[in-house]
């Protein structure tokens, strides 16, 4: 169900979120109005309408010239507030830079945003042009290393919503051949840990592990990537012990932050999901 449809009496501010949301998937390119429109779901009228109050409030900034909307500065400043994140995000980082420097590529920390997964930090020993994941992306879990870890670590039967629904969400977002990503998600079931084996991308490698807060919720992932040379699948487990130990300790000390959003999250794509179970 998308936003132009959705009966509810906040659908304002859920379409305000939902454009938000869609802004920040491409924040260093910008959407044309068109685009975003189309993607949303919803009138080019109502998104121009909802887009033009959220950029007086500077949530939304306008490249005039260019006629694209990005992320405003207003977000930066009301992120300042939240105080349960930055030291989280400090740890991260700091561990991301670790893991970077010990396997001599690149190091990620994801934190898990409901049904998918921004890039909370990005740290490269190794310059490879090949990964798109940058800081700030939005996608869903299925689509990375960081988002198959936080979903071999959730049951089963949440697990099989989640994947239902990123599906959905990347068929609507034009994502080709999502086996690629399936056989990540297989595989690392399979081994018990996560392993990229240039699934995604040719000539990169990529291993995971799930952070989980003190209640067991996954909360984010930590993630390595590289050329196969430099990370080759035979060594998956001792990268993957590697990983456990940053996972374990950030997660020990982290607070308690998603799992109100993220069982909301769920608890929605089960209602939309089932309908499509039972044509």
């Amino acid at each position: 169900m998308n936003a132009e449809t959705r009966p509810t009496g906040t659908q304002a501010i859920e379409r305000s979120i939902l454009l938000l949301k869609l802004l920040t998937t491409r924040g260093q390119f910008g959407w044309g109005l068109t685009d975003l429109a189309r993607r949303a779901g919803l009138e080019k009228a109502t998104v121009h309408r909802i887009l033009a109050c959220l950029e007086s409030e500077r949530m939304v900034e306008r490249d005039i010239k260019e006629h694209r909307y990005f992320p405003g500065p207003m977000l930066v400043e009301l992120g300042l507030s939240v105080t349960t994140y930055p030291h989280l995000l400090t740890e991260g980082r700091a561990a991301a830079a670790r893991l970077a420097q010990r396997v001599k590529g690149v190091g990620f920390f994801y934190l898990r945003s409901g049904l998918e997964f921004v890039v909370a930090a990005r740290v490269e020993q190794s310059v490879n042009r090949g990964m798109l994941n940058e800081e700030g992306f939005r996608r869903p879990l299925l689509m990375s290393a960081g988002g198959v870890a936080m979903l071999i670590a959730m049951p089963r039967d949440e697990r099989d919503v989640v994947i239902e629904r990123n599906l959905r969400e990347m068929a609507v977002m034009g994502v080709l051949r999502p086996e690629r990503f399936l056989n990540t998600l297989e595989r690392s079931l399979k081994l018990g840990y996560t392993a990229n084996l240039e699934d995604v991308v040719p000539g990169i490698n990529s291993f995971a592990k799930c952070v989980l807060d003190r209640a067991g919720t996954p909360l984010g992932a930590f993630a390595i990537a590289g050329d196969p040379s430099t990370l080759p699948a035979e060594a998956g487990a001792r990268f993957d012990a590697l990983l456990c130990h940053e996972a374990v300790d950030l997660g020990a000390r982290a607070p308690r932050l998603s799992t109100g959003r993220a069982s909301a999250a769920l608890a929605e794509a089960k209602e939309e999901v089932r309908p499509a179970r039972s044509r």
